[in-house]
């Protein structure tokens, strides 16, 4: 094959020979830089396909994490109108605990005097059954059976007799009412969960206690004008009974 290529040349003149291998060796140095480029435009053109590959991917990575900026921005606002609702909560519940640490307080005091007025009262009632035992012995030595039941209980005797225990239920009362006061504190503060309670006010007690303590006095005073205590005559009426 080699030598048909070769025949053409016999008999061409040495200068066009030499002028012939000449370009036969720019053909195999263009061939060869032929080769060189195209594998160059070959890694070029891998080159330019592996980076758009890559812009796609940056593009694709910047939409998801302007999605994901999207998203965070909401929880944000979110968890800011949560703490703005959490705040307001807390000052209602904060607010709760002060009136009902104001209304424990109310109702401590009360209880305080309503202790004072029982103990008075308790007092009273001791001494009114000491002096109705030592009236006892001297009124059965002088007194008939006659005479007994001539004496009947008036209403204010009654009542000053009775009055104690109505103060002692009072009391008793007063003490449950501040226990479940702290309860409810002690349940705000902890949990902090919000708790609506209506606190009945003890107040109104004080007036009464104002009346049945000038009461109890002029019922005394009238038990003992009359001569006989009010449990000294119970004890004479229950011994003829």
């Amino acid at each position: 094959m080699s030598w048909a290529l070769e025949e053409w040349k016999e008999g061409l003149p040495t200068r066009a020979l030499q002028k012939i291998q000449e370009l036969e060796g720019q053909l195999d140095k263009l061939k060869k830089e032929r080769q060189q480029r195209q594998f160059q435009l070959e890694t070029l053109e891998a080159a330019l396909q592996k980076q758009k590959q890559k812009v796609e991917n940056e593009k694709t990575e910047g939409a998801n994490l302007k999605r994901e900026n999207q998203s965070l921005m909401e929880i944000c606002e979110n968890l800011e109108k949560t703490k703005q609702k959490i705040s307001h909560e807390l000052q209602v519940k904060e607010s709760q605990v002060n009136f009902q640490e104001g209304q424990l307080n109310s109702s401590k005091k009360q209880i305080e005097k309503l202790e004072q007025e029982l103990k008075r009262c308790k007092s009273e009632l001791e001494r009114s059954q000491q002096a109705a035992q030592s009236a006892d012995v001297s009124l059965n030595s002088c007194l008939t059976p006659q005479k007994i039941f001539a004496t009947p209980l008036t209403p204010s005797q009654y009542y000053s007799g009775s009055k104690y225990e109505d103060l002692k239920e009072k009391y008793n009362k007063e003490v449950e009412e501040r226990q479940r006061l702290e309860a409810e504190v002690k349940a705000l503060q902890a949990k902090g969960e919000a708790v609506t309670v209506d606190i009945p006010r003890t107040s109104h007690l004080a007036p009464c206690v104002a009346r049945e303590q000038a009461g109890f006095g002029q019922r005394c005073g009238m038990c003992l004008q009359n001569g006989f205590p009010v449990c000294c005559q119970a004890v004479h009426m229950g011994a003829n009974l």
